[in-house]
């Protein structure tokens, strides 16, 4: 599996949790995703790349650059 740094599992098995090397690295909501990953709000758990999108609320929850309209 890929490791997630910063979050003190040892998701790839090889003994060690990998340090981040920027706060970009570390994954803040533990959602999966850092910021250098696509997550464009970091410190919210619904907002992350594959999130559900909400049509009309202004928010971009799966970090595509838009919201989604509704129709």
């Amino acid at each position: 599996a890929a490791e997630i740094c910063g979050d003190g599992k040892d998701q790839n098995c090889d003994g060690t949790d990998t340090v981040c090397s920027s706060a970009g690295d570390i994954d803040y909501d533990r959602d999966g995703y850092t910021e250098n990953q696509g997550d464009c709000n970091d410190y919210n758990y619904s907002i992350r790349p594959g999130a559900a999108e909400v049509c009309g609320d202004n928010i971009d929850q799966d970090c595509d650059g838009k919201d989604l309209v509704c129709s």
